[in-house]
């Protein structure tokens, strides 16, 4: 009998340990994936800011493109537009350009057929830049 008494106080021992135990390691779990769960999410975000600051401040010259303010570029008198096509809105928006309308410069470009006179006498901007120096021709104003 002694032993079936000592038997079940083990036991019974074993099971009180046991209970406090995993309550106590549960709190400690939970506790610690909190603590991880939070560095691991400041860790993904400080992470994902600095790649894209990387990437966003090396772009441009990765390209080869310069960073900072754009120069300004070199000015000439305007060319008269002479048999660009034979386009009578076109020749308008080429004369408008050559009489210093610089919003119908960059209209005439969006309109003119790709690798056309027109579209060449439109990013010269009438004749006032050299080609393609300028994203637009209302820049120059």
């Amino acid at each position: 009998m002694a032993v079936a008494g000592l038997l079940i106080g083990v036991v019974g021992s074993g099971l009180v340990v046991t209970a406090l135990f995993t309550a106590s390691a549960e709190d400690i779990g939970q506790e610690m994936a909190e603590r991880v769960g939070s560095a691991v999410e400041r860790g993904i975000v400080d992470g994902t800011r600095q790649a894209m600051e990387e990437a966003m401040g090396a772009f441009p010259e990765d390209l080869g493109f310069p960073s900072g303010p754009v120069p300004t570029s070199e000015q000439f008198p305007p060319v008269p537009p002479e048999d660009l096509g034979p386009d009578p809105v076109l020749d308008d928006y080429a004369q408008l350009c050559f009489d210093g309308a610089l919003q119908a410069c960059d209209d005439l470009l969006y309109e003119s057929p790709p690798m056309s006179d027109y579209e060449t006498y439109a990013t010269t901007c009438g004749g006032r830049v050299k080609e393609y120096t300028v994203m637009s021709c209302t820049e120059l104003e």
